[in-house]
């Protein structure tokens, strides 16, 4: 059968994927079996101190970070 273009779920897929939109409060340990990471970032306080330290730890670990500030 086809694979679904999109998939929901919160288990580490068996296989390496394209594009992963993480909508939890935090990263996965298994992010890095995707080619790409979108972190959604919510303007309230408590979700901007999640995204701050998902984005130090990549910045950290040294993944290349790109920002689109999608409120303009």
């Amino acid at each position: 059968s086809p694979k679904a273009p999109v998939g929901i779920g919160w288990q580490n897929p068996t296989d390496r994927h394209g594009v992963l939109v993480n909508l939890g409060g935090e990263l996965p340990p298994w992010f890095s079996h995707f080619d790409h990471l979108v972190e959604i970032v919510v303007q309230e306080p408590k979700v901007l101190d999640t995204t701050r330290n998902i984005w130090k730890q990549l910045k950290f670990d040294g993944y290349p970070i790109t920002q689109h500030d999608l409120r303009k």
